[in-house]
């Protein structure tokens, strides 16, 4: 029988040391005593004894002797050994305590094994199916720990060895070492193995294979092809590259999926935060709504990687929760380095090898194997936003300049480095992905090739350059597919740099996400304009149609940009242009009259020039504007049947779920709203319009709610859902409206009511103000009359009525000082209302 022989990597990093070399010398009671899998048969604490000297080869006699027990005692613990294990010999007993020993001799970790249960399974499964498996993934993934706990679990003989820190001429060498080898040459080494390894079942892992992959590939498939029971698991942050590997990528741990308490808990990251962090601080902190916002933040800032999140869980100990999420905030002084002993703001701890005391110290052997070209392309695809596609990026410019030759290539060696994240979504387009501390780990490198300004302005020009190359006829038909946050990041970068080319984008943008908007696109359009970021004097088109994207999020500034807009407007296309968006701004403003003039003069102007399509957006302007609905109605017929003359499917669906509102207004008869409602939810779920479905289903919840108030509510809830995800503020606030009518629960409902001022406020809305503190105001009724009657108030500030002392005391004395305080303070009276 061969001789059994498991080794390990020393703890202290000196290397590989034996832990059972000759079958009667090293196995210990205690390294079956610590094996999980005999504690699980039953195998007592004296049965291990005895197994471990069967495992030594000794007879029952000597067992006798060594333990001072009985033949007889001896005897009876081998019978229980073997129907507890399942031994049909004395034999098989040996190889269960051999391989019982080498399962122990797996350096065992000081903390629980969290968040990897499936991939434990799974590389376990691929092992053996698959000779040669390797687990790849960044540094700080966690491939080590995973793999030490899948040889723990292992069967059979397990032999693991770091071959970190090791040169490729000391590979062979410390392969063999760990079998138990003593070759003079490499054809030496298979010779032995042929023979040595011939009865034997063995796993081999080599840990830390990324520096000498080719010289791993090349021992272990020479061993691979000599033996039968000889499997090897490796890891390493790149494929080892060679014939028969079986790649299992190790992604980071799942992020929770909001910033509740729930979510985090059940979540990979969250719930090893939440152990380690209990560990460092003695149960110190507990995950709950309020914990869970901060544990969310900090998971994400590094990327679910388990290295960052321990690091982040220990620092909760001399930093606290909130301090360690201001350490790793990516935009903060901290994530540019710090000093002292601090790197990416969080402590390094003491007592870890130093390539995992930090994230910086586990990226920087990755990016050290980099050559110059795979450095040049990652510093670069550091500086602009995620999800790039892969087939775009030779076009982008400065992307592929010198020392890069091929961007495709090198984008493959930098997703077999594990520093870059490739996805393939539902549309089959492979993206990729740069995580915060990868970004991180190059802004404090010398970042060769990677001037930030110069890349930027070059992915700003390519995603302008993908907006124009579909012409109008097209965009007005369908949806556009450039990434809203790109294109948010291209507008607030070329603002600062680059007033023409952000113009350029902000038009562009505009007229293409003005029915399909989201919140960081509108963030950046806000931003830009509310800073004036754009030096001298603004284009009108830009200012105009940033005027009427606004609308969404801010009534004030988007009256701001059309009054700057017509400033400029220097001759009659600017002047229609800045009309049209007047026509808008006014309508929801509440200033019908100014609205009304402004939409029809720009229609002339459209018009005669020929514009069917800005013709109907003006009519639109009108039916939005008039308080009357029929003579809306008639305004918005015109602006469907105009948009549709024009090519414009979309715009004229929205504009068709105005007029199924308005016409129930001005009381058009039901078959004929609810066949308009029909088409346009046909329309939004044939072409997939998220935002267009959400408006059809908020006003289907206005057409049923008197009716069927239940599904009123359902409805309004998944659009209210839908519109806070993109953004209408607008919408939202009607959505929580029809939800306070609808709910059964008056707290709630004046919750709600609440909220809806709160978002009215924001927006600078005033009819919107007077619309929120109305339903407010009915519906705290009899439920809290303070907050009614300063509602009641708050209606008469908005609408700039004065009170006298008389008005005021109509109302019961303790309730009077409250419609005065609305009067005083306005609608921010209610916002405040819990701190006042």
């Amino acid at each position: 029988m061969a001789l059994a022989h498991t080794t390990v990597a020393d703890p202290d990093g000196e290397g590989i040391r034996a832990v059972h070399g000759l079958p009667h010398g090293m196995m210990t009671v205690m390294d079956l005593r610590d094996d999980p899998r005999l504690t699980a048969a039953g195998v007592t604490g004296r049965e291990a004894e005895v197994l471990a000297a069967i495992g030594r080869r000794l007879r029952n006699p000597e067992i006798a002797d060594l333990l001072s027990i009985g033949v007889r005692t001896v005897e009876s613990h081998v019978a229980q050994l073997r129907r507890k294990l399942h031994a049909p010999d004395r034999a098989t007993l040996r190889d269960a305590a051999t391989a019982s020993a080498a399962r122990a001799a797996v350096p065992r970790a000081r903390t629980s094994f969290v968040g990897r249960d499936v991939e434990l399974a799974a590389v376990a499964g691929h092992l053996v199916q698959h000779r040669l498996v390797t687990v790849v993934g960044p540094a700080g993934c966690g491939k080590t720990r995973l793999a030490h706990e899948v040889a723990a679990r292992w069967q059979g003989e397990v032999c693991v060895a770091s071959v970190a820190d090791r040169s490729p001429a000391e590979v062979p060498g410390v392969v063999a070492t760990a079998l138990g080898l003593v070759p003079e040459t490499a054809t030496s080494l298979l010779g032995q193995a042929r023979v040595a390894l011939a009865e034997r079942d063995v796993l081999v892992v080599l840990d830390d294979a990324e520096h000498v992959a080719a010289e791993v590939a090349l021992s272990v498939v020479g061993l691979v092809g000599v033996t039968s029971g000889l499997r090897v698991l490796t890891t390493s942050r790149r494929p080892l590259g060679s014939d028969g590997e079986f790649v299992v990528r190790l992604a980071p741990l799942a992020l929770p999926r909001d910033d509740t308490g729930a979510a985090v808990l059940a979540s990979p990251a969250g719930r090893l935060f939440a152990d380690r962090a209990a560990a460092a601080t003695g149960g110190g902190l507990v995950v709950d709504d309020v914990t869970a916002p901060a544990i969310a933040r900090v998971c994400g800032h590094v990327a679910g990687l388990p290295l960052g999140i321990e690091l982040a869980a220990a620092a909760v100990r001399p930093l606290g929760l909130a301090g360690v999420a201001v350490a790793l905030d990516p935009g903060g002084a901290a994530a540019d380095g710090g000093g002292g002993r601090t790197v990416g703001g969080l402590p390094e701890p003491l007592g870890r090898d130093p390539r995992h005391r930090s994230l910086d110290a586990a990226l920087a052997g990755s990016w050290s194997l980099l050559d110059a070209g795979e450095q040049a392309l990652l510093a670069r695809l550091a500086v602009v936003p995620d999800d790039l596609a892969v087939a775009d990026l030779p076009t982008m410019a400065n992307l592929a300049a010198a020392p890069v030759r091929d961007v495709v290539r090198t984008v493959g060696h930098l997703v077999d480095a594990s520093l870059v994240v490739a996805r393939s979504g539902p549309d089959d387009v492979v993206r990729v992905s740069v995580s915060t501390p990868v970004r991180a780990l190059v802004r404090r490198s010398d970042r060769p090739h990677a001037e930030p300004t110069v890349v930027r302005s070059g992915f700003a020009r390519s995603v302008l350059a993908r907006l124009v190359a579909t012409p109008r006829a097209a965009w007005l038909a369908t949806t556009v597919t450039v990434d809203r946050d790109h294109l948010a990041a291209a507008l607030t970068w070329s603002a600062a740099t680059e007033p023409e080319l952000a113009a350029d984008l902000l038009v562009a943008g505009a007229q293409r996400f003005e029915l399909d908007p989201s919140p960081v696109l509108l963030d950046a359009m806000g931003t830009v304009v509310a800073a004036q970021a754009i030096p001298d004097r603004w284009p009108v088109p830009a200012l105009a149609w940033a005027g009427v994207v606004l609308t969404y999020v801010d009534l004030a500034l988007a009256a701001r940009s059309v009054t700057a807009a017509r400033a400029g407007a220097d001759d009659p296309d600017e002047r229609a242009m800045v009309d049209w968006a007047q026509g808008f701004v006014a309508g929801y403003r509440g200033d019908e009259d100014d609205a009304l003039a402004a939409a029809t003069t720009a229609e002339r102007h459209f018009a005669a020039t020929g514009d069917d399509f800005m013709a109907a957006h003006c009519r639109f302007a009108r039916g939005l504007a008039r308080r009357d609905p029929k003579g809306a109605v008639d305004d918005l017929e015109g602006a469907v049947v105009g948009f549709l003359a024009a090519g414009a499917t979309r715009h004229a669906n929205s504009a068709r779920l105005v007029l199924v509102r308005r016409a129930d207004e001005a009381g058009r008869p039901d078959p004929v709203v609810v066949a308009w409602l029909d088409a346009c939810r046909d329309f939004a779920e044939t072409h997939d319009l998220v935002h267009d479905r959400a408006h059809a289903m908020l006003a289907e919840g206005r057409l049923v709610w008197s009716t069927d108030p239940s599904r009123s509510k359902s409805l309004a809830h998944e659009a209210g859902a839908v519109f806070r995800r993109v953004g209408d503020l607008r919408c939202l606030r009607r959505s929580l409206g029809l939800l306070a009518d609808t709910t059964d629960d008056h707290h709630r409902a004046v919750s709600l009511a609440r909220e809806a001022v709160a978002i009215a406020v924001v927006q600078h809305d005033r009819p919107g103000q007077v619309a929120a503190l109305r339903r407010l105001a009915r519906v705290a009724a009899g439920v809290d009359e303070v907050i009614a009657a300063r509602a009641r108030g708050a209606i008469d500030h908005v609408n700039g009525h004065t009170a006298s002392e008389d008005e005021g005391a109509r109302e019961p004395d303790h309730l009077a000082l409250e419609v005065r305080a609305g009067r005083a303070a306005g609608p921010a009276l209610l916002v405040d209302h819990d701190q006042a």
